[in-house]
């Protein structure tokens, strides 16, 4: 499912006209990599040092939201 998903993350953004950045493909790729339900807190600190900020991973996350791949 990462591949796929990230494929359909990409698309979305492009659609939007947003940018595809390493920080929220690090972010997508870490979502889809856990087995389970995941704190973004949780998420943010697995990532620490590879993406830059929590934000970037709080509104990663809502975007993801939005495209219909993540519920909260």
């Amino acid at each position: 499912m990462t591949d796929r998903a990230v494929n359909m993350f990409e698309t979305f953004l492009r659609r939007r006209g947003l940018h595809v950045t390493q920080s929220r493909r690090a972010v997508v790729e870490a979502v889809f990599s856990l087995p389970a339900h995941f704190e973004a807190a949780d998420l943010w600190a697995a990532l620490r040092g590879v993406v830059s900020s929590a934000a970037t991973v709080y509104r990663t996350l809502e975007l993801l939201e939005e495209a219909g791949l993540v519920r909260r």
